[in-house]
């Protein structure tokens, strides 16, 4: 079972709860065995002036804590509000931010499926440390660009 929680100040709260819903849909179409959570959260401005980004935090064994929920996988996307010049705050539009969830939503469907790990992650950006490619060319980002604006557009 997947669930999501919607954390922050979102611009239109429902419409975008539903629209991350429906992604999630998109790539899931019966009810996962594991227990995943997706924690998804809004704030005013993200470090390095990025947009969103996606960690996979892996499982934890909460029955080892005396809960009945057992374990349980957490993805948390951050999303920010704001991009920033010098001083000066330009927030993003809602379209804006719906389209950094659905990219945000790609790498949490990759990380469900294990098309992208951690460690592949890691392997991935000491290549872009290298020099050797830029970090939109890795595998994984290119599929979260390809599909973000036709996820905004079936779904938004």
């Amino acid at each position: 079972m997947i669930n999501l929680i919607m954390n922050g100040r979102f611009p239109q709260k429902d419409r975008m709860t539903e629209f991350a819903t429906d992604v999630i849909n998109h790539f899931f179409k019966r009810d996962r065995k594991e227990n995943i959570v997706i924690a998804v959260e809004m704030k005013k401005n993200l470090d390095e002036n990025n947009s969103g980004y996606c960690v996979d935090y892996g499982v934890c064994d909460y029955g080892q804590f005396g809960l009945q929920t057992g374990k349980i996988r957490t993805i948390a996307i951050s999303l920010s509000r704001n991009y920033e010049n010098g001083d000066t705050k330009f927030p993003y539009t809602v379209r804006d931010i719906a389209s950094t969830l659905a990219h945000e939503l790609v790498h949490a469907k990759q990380y469900i499926r294990r098309e992208l790990t951690n460690k592949s992650l890691v392997a991935g950006l000491s290549i872009v440390h290298k020099g050797r490619c830029e970090y939109n060319d890795l595998p994984w980002e290119e599929e979260a660009y390809a599909l973000e604006e036709d996820l905004t557009e079936l779904y938004w």
